[in-house]
This record gives structure tokens, sequence and C-alpha cells, in this order.
């Protein structure tokens, strides 16, 4: 919970989608519980959003076992108990790597995980869109940074005079491509 209050403090959950726990098991061999989480930095002045307090905190809930015949106690993130169709699959408390009971997450049989995965992204940009937590980056400043008004592809480093914040130029005698460093 730690880390979480960190994060918080910085930025907004906008969103996140917790994956089956069998998710990397063909790539790492490993079957683990993976959340893909979508923050927003937050603007100085505002406040955290409802669903960034709720991330921060744990729930204690009561789920059915691997075997379904009983259940047992376990502890979900608040967040994903308030939206459990952010979560890919059925949650139910399992057998651990160490025998121990551990949460999982159990895939649908009828359904495509990735298009699952995709709804839900999609989900929460409209979300996002509609609560105000879309990208709101500042413009660079026209008045200071003239060079931004002439079309082309600018690759010459003699008239730079301070960093522009998202935009990239050539560096011809790199062949790669850089973050625009005026002065640089």
């Amino acid at each position: 919970p730690a880390a979480r209050r960190e994060i918080a403090a910085l930025g907004d959950l906008v969103g996140g989608v917790r994956l089956p726990s069998a998710a990397h098991r063909r790539q790492a061999a490993t079957d683990v519980l993976t959340d893909v989480l979508i923050f927003r930095r937050r603007e100085p002045g505002r406040e955290a959003t409802e669903q960034t307090t709720l991330w921060t905190e744990v729930a204690q809930v009561t789920l059915p076992t691997g075997n379904g015949d009983s259940t047992a106690p376990a502890h979900l993130n608040r967040y994903f108990n308030r939206h459990r169709d952010r979560i890919l699959g059925t949650v139910e408390v399992g057998s651990g790597m160490y025998g121990s009971a551990t949460m999982k997450v159990v895939a649908p049989q009828s359904q495509s995980v990735p298009a699952l995965l995709t709804r839900a992204l999609e989900n929460i940009v409209d979300d996002a869109l509609d609560s105000g937590l879309a990208m709101t980056a500042a413009a660079p400043d026209r008045t200071q940074h003239h060079e931004l008004d002439t079309a082309g592809l600018h690759t010459d480093s003699g008239t730079d005079t301070g960093t522009i914040p998202g935009t990239l130029r050539f560096d011809a005698h790199s062949s790669r491509w850089e973050q625009y460093q005026v002065g640089a």
C-alpha cells in the first residue's frame, strides 16, 4: 500500500484491467496476477479522484475456491472490487506456488482474452473522456519558439535555444530521432 500511496500522490488512476493469472504462462512459464494500470499526472491543486483512492485500499471479500464447493476470505483491491468487469475472468482462491491460499483469475473459456482486454481499455478511454481525465499537456509557448512556425523537418541544432517538450528532430550525424533540444 505504501507504493500505491506514493504513486497516488503524483497522479490519478484513469483505469485498470486485471489479466488472467495464466497470461504470462507461455512466455515466462509462470502464473501471476498482472494489472494493466493507466495513470495521468495530476495537475497542481486538483484533488485525487475517487478511483485513485479506491486503488490505494483493499477490501476483505469472500471468494469461491478453485474446486468450487467452498469459499475463502481474501483481500481484493477496492478498485477491482467495484469494477469486477475489468477483471478478465473469474476471481477465485486457489493453491499457490508454495501451497498457500492465493487469489487467481481464471480466464473465460468462451471468450478471447485479447478481445476482452481491448474492450476493457476502450471503456477506460471512454470513462476518462467523460470524467475529464484525458490528456491535458500544455502546448509550447509559441512566442518564445518561433522556429516551430517554420514548416519542415528541423535538423539544424545551431539555431536552438531551449527544450520544447514533445518535439522531435532527426540528427543527421547519428542518424537518430531525438527530442528537440533547443541549444543542444
